[in-house]
């Protein structure tokens, strides 16, 4: 799992500076300049905020997991299969960063406004549904 994280930031990285090199007209994972250029120009306020909403659900799902996963151990464990049956807190928070760090670069070049806003939209719903089921699982463990 190390090597192929390793290898997946190299090659972002190398995107990266392949865009700044004019190659690509794109942004990529640690290409901050051209991150937070287009964040300033290409978003607006509205979109800004389904985003805030997007990491407020993201923040919520990861504290909810990690809560289950460490003080309820063999009464709970974790259905997403990239992060297997019983991962550390350390991976959850690492997956977790670097899977929304790579999603906004992502939407950023991908989507258009309209698009964009919509997508989030369809986004966190589904990131909703997941925080209220890690909240139901919570209290039924809570209080069995």
């Amino acid at each position: 799992m190390k090597k192929i994280i390793f290898l997946l930031i190299v090659c972002l990285f190398l995107a990266g500076e392949n865009v700044r090199a004019g190659v690509w007209d794109a942004t990529f994972l640690f290409d901050t300049t051209t991150i937070k250029k287009n964040w300033q120009e290409k978003w607006d306020e509205e979109e800004k905020d389904v985003f805030y909403w997007y990491l407020g659900l993201q923040a919520t799902d990861t504290i909810t997991t990690i809560n289950l996963l460490t003080r309820h151990k063999g009464r709970a464990r974790e259905l997403n299969p990239i992060f297997g049956k019983n991962p550390s807190v350390k991976r959850i928070l690492i997956q977790k960063l670097l899977a929304n760090w790579l999603f906004f670069s992502i939407w950023n070049d991908c989507f258009e406004r309209d698009e964009r806003k919509e997508f989030f939209q369809v986004v966190n719903t589904i990131c909703t549904l997941v925080v209220a089921n890690n909240l139901i699982i919570t209290i039924k463990v809570e209080f069995e």
